[in-house]
């Protein structure tokens, strides 16, 4: 046994150092306090948009859970809004937490460009009666 947990605390096994695990596993809230202290330390400007997208992520996250694990969510619908509106956070979060990198490793990333397109314009559509080109 004394091997096993050597092994799981970082040891090398064949030379391959294998990583260290928490005492503590995290959770979700754990991290994301831990982005929210990032950014009102080091970008307080970005602070408030990260905030509020966490609290949004945070939301679905708590409202997917509690669907598994008690029955008063046994009325819960998935509308193509909501999914919308999670693929469009993920992306706004993706470029507040690695604003240097995000927009390359979309670029590089086959079709991400174009699918981010077509998320943020299916969401324009349903936020606006009508959409139609410039004149």
């Amino acid at each position: 046994m004394a091997k096993l947990e050597e092994i799981t605390r970082g040891a090398a096994v064949n030379g391959i150092l294998l990583s260290t695990r928490p005492a503590r596993f995290k959770r979700f809230k754990d991290v994301s306090a831990e982005v929210r202290a990032v950014f009102q330390a080091k970008r307080a400007g970005d602070h408030a948009a990260v905030d509020a997208l966490l609290k949004r992520i945070e939301g679905r996250r708590d409202r997917r859970n509690g669907f598994f694990h008690s029955t008063h969510l046994l009325d819960l619908n998935l509308h193509p809004r909501d999914c919308v509106e999670a693929c469009c956070d993920l992306l706004d979060y993706g470029k507040l937490v690695f604003p240097a990198d995000w927009d390359a490793t979309v670029a590089i990333a086959g079709n991400m460009e174009t699918c981010e397109a077509m998320i943020r314009l299916d969401r324009k559509r349903a936020t606006t009666t009508r959409v139609s080109a410039r004149k």
